[in-house]
């Protein structure tokens, strides 16, 4: 008997949809500022992004070396750019303790989406 595969949600990018979780308190972050939230909400979607390093889509659960090929291989590496930039301003905002750059998380995880969804 052999056991039943579940299937791949690949988008369009050739990666797999399912690494947009990879970002959620990144997007949780700015769902709590968009939506005017009481600080102690702020204080803890921030403190959720500074303390999780987000990993890169070869290191993540979903992503593997061995499955990049072609627009895949290349969606990839321009998400762990993106991935690299976030894991930038978390370690530079959690040593400084300063406001975090809305803007340019906001520009950083609308291109991972794109990125992601094709």
């Amino acid at each position: 008997m052999t056991t039943p595969t579940t299937p791949t949600s690949t988008t369009k990018s050739g990666v797999r949809r399912e690494y947009l979780r990879a970002f959620g308190p990144v997007e949780e972050y700015l769902k709590v500022l968009d939506e005017g939230r009481p600080n102690r909400w702020k204080n803890l979607a921030r403190r959720a992004f500074l303390q999780r390093p987000i990993l890169r889509y070869a290191e993540s659960s979903v992503g593997g070396a061995d499955e990049l090929e072609g627009v895949a291989a290349r969606t990839a590496a321009a998400l762990d750019e993106v991935v690299d930039a976030l894991n930038g301003i978390r370690v530079e905002f959690a040593e400084s303790g300063d406001e975090l750059p809305r803007k340019r998380l906001a520009e950083l995880y609308e291109r991972a989406r794109a990125l992601i969804l094709g």
